[in-house]
């Protein structure tokens, strides 16, 4: 049984679809309702909050706001 990375996995999904917020999170952006909090978390649709690592913030704004337009 061949293992991938969450690396790897990323790059096998679309970019406008899915982003990396945390070295430990790849999440579907159709299910976040918002940026929240200090430090920065995701809002879920379901009310589950996730970690922003600091250096994907900027990432983060930028596919969000993509999935607004």
């Amino acid at each position: 049984m061949a293992s991938k990375t969450l690396g790897d996995v990323e790059q096998l999904l679309p970019n406008s679809m899915f982003t990396r917020i945390h070295k430990s999170y790849l999440v579907n952006l159709q299910y976040l309702n918002a940026l929240q909090g200090e430090p920065l978390e995701v809002l879920f649709n379901n009310g589950i909050k996730l970690p922003v690592s600091r250096r994907r913030v900027q990432e983060v704004k930028i596919a969000l706001s993509k999935r607004s337009r």
